[in-house]
């Protein structure tokens, strides 16, 4: 049978609503979770079935999904494209293009 844990003290905040524990650990309650879904996302793109469908649908113009499959290629291999952005500003903005 496991332990019940012991419950820390309580005390009241400064803005003097409510009650709050102190002391005591936080084992395994927050942090940043594992990436669970990432990783199956990983093993299904990592797939040799997954490069075979891609490339026979990235090839295919009469395919109904050829664009998706265009983007999705052109974004990995050469990253995303620029995205716009509506800005409204009152006064003087300066805008600036660089070309590489």
């Amino acid at each position: 049978m496991a332990e019940t844990p012991q419950k820390t003290p309580m005390r009241t905040p400064a803005h003097g609503r409510g009650r709050l524990r102190v002391g005591g650990t936080n084992k395994g309650g927050t942090g940043r979770p594992p990436n669970t879904f990432r990783d199956r996302m990983a093993s299904i793109t990592d797939a040799e079935e997954f490069d075979v469908e891609l490339r026979r649908t990235a090839t295919d113009s009469s395919h109904r999904q050829y664009m998706s499959a265009v983007q999705f290629v052109a974004e990995r291999a050469y990253g995303a494209s620029a995205q716009s952005v509506d800005v409204n500003v009152k006064g003087q903005l300066k805008i600036v293009v660089v070309r590489e």
